[in-house]
Parts: structure tokens; C-alpha cells; sequence
């Protein structure tokens, strides 16, 4: 199980910072979001740095996979849900954990809707009460087959609407936080849509460069 990647290594605090340290600037939030002016700034100091703890239960699969020290199927706790393609490793199970009890402990009024948690059964409706929607490991089947196109999605909603949203792709080392309102940032860097207004413009790819 989960146990596996994290026994007789760190504290959950320590894992935080040996893996996050040398990225440090990388991840801080943009001063925008920590500032007065965003209504949303406690929860979205507590999304990232839920993030980036769960995103660091990731790391040492997607490092060793395809390795000589990759470890078997069973090691990686992998149960099925309705089917076999549809699945989750004991790391989604032990992240949303995480995710769930940080987001408990400092807004204890707030509803959480979990994938795991939810399962197979019916995902509750939104209300207008204060909710957090988190996906431990988005992207499971490219996480247990390390592929690097996998991540913590976490995201709060208000009055049924969500407004904001926190990703943090380990693999890659991308930090995405979105607020209502207050623009999208990578890494600390504004992200803007494509300027471009003409819907009949060819996309730019690797065929027609």
C-alpha cells in the first residue's frame, strides 16, 4: 500500500520540503492572491499547499516506474471501482486523505465532494454551502503507468459556482491557481488565452510549421 512509499522516509512536513525546496520560488503564490483584495486568499494558501503535499506521495512512483526499482502492481494498492479500467491506487486513497482532513481542520463548516470518497455512487448536488471538489490523482490510469500527464486538481466553489481552482502536476513540476476574477497563473506567471479572435484560423501545430 501507500505505506510503501512513504515508511521509514519523512514526515508528511519533511516530504513537503525536501522535494518542494529546490522549486520554492517556482510555487509561491503570485502577491495578487495573497493580498487583502482576493476574497479567497486563506483557501487558497490551503489548496496549494495541499497540492503540493500530495503531489509529493506522487513523485517517487512516477520517478521510478519503467526502472529497475519500479514495484509491482500490488505494492502501488491498485483496487477497481465499476470496472477494471475504472481504478484507484492506494496513493489517490491516502491523497485525498490528506486533502480531505487539511481542508477539515482548518474550515470544519465546509462540504468536500472526494472522488474516492464518492466512488461509484452519486456525486451530491452543489448547494450554495461552501465546497471544496478535489481529485487526489486526476489522471490515475497515466499516474500507475507513469506517464507524466498527472495531477492534484482541487477547487472551491461558492453559491454553487466554483472560484477557484488549484492543479499541481508533480511530473512536470506545474503549479496552475486560479482565482474568480483574479486571472490564472503557472508557476507564479500570469496565463493568458490566445489573442486571437478569428474562429477560422488554422491551429498552429507541428504538421503545418
Amino acid at each position: 500500500a501507500v505505506s510503501y512509499y512513504l515508511r521509514g522516509k519523512t514526515t508528511e512536513k519533511e516530504q513537503e520540503g525536501a522535494y518542494m525546496n529546490a522549486d520554492n520560488e517556482k510555487y509561491k503564490i503570485p502577491p495578487s492572491l495573497t493580498s487583502s483584495k482576493c476574497p479567497y486568499r486563506s483557501e487558497v494558501a490551503l489548496a496549494v499547499r495541499l497540492a503540493l503535499r500530495a503531489g509529493s506521495n506522487m513523485i517517487h512512483h512516477i520517478e521510478n516506474k519503467g526502472t529497475d526499482l519500479e514495484h509491482s502492481e500490488e505494492e502501488l494498492g491498485i483496487s477497481t471501482k465499476s470496472n477494471e479500467a475504472d481504478f484507484a491506487t492506494a496513493i489517490d486513497v491516502e491523497n485525498e486523505r490528506l486533502i480531505m482532513d487539511g481542508i477539515k481542520s482548518q474550515f470544519p463548516a465546509h462540504a468536500i465532494i472526494g472522488e474516492e470518497s464518492v466512488g461509484t455512487g452519486t456525486v451530491p448536488p452543489l448547494t450554495h454551502d461552501p465546497t471544496w471538489i478535489c481529485d487526489p490523482i486526476d489522471g490515475t490510469t497515466n499516474f500507475a503507468s507513469g506517464m507524466p500527464l498527472t495531477c492534484v486538481s482541487i477547487a472551491f466553489c461558492v453559491n454553487g459556482e466554483p472560484v477557484l481552482g488549484v492543479a499541481f502536476a508533480p511530473a512536470t513540476r506545474e503549479l496552475y491557481v486560479a482565482v474568480k476574477g483574479m486571472g490564472a497563473y503557472r508557476n507564479g506567471r500570469r496565463i493568458r488565452s490566445s489573442s486571437s479572435t478569428d474562429l477560422n484560423a488554422p491551429a498552429k501545430t507541428l504538421s503545418n510549421a
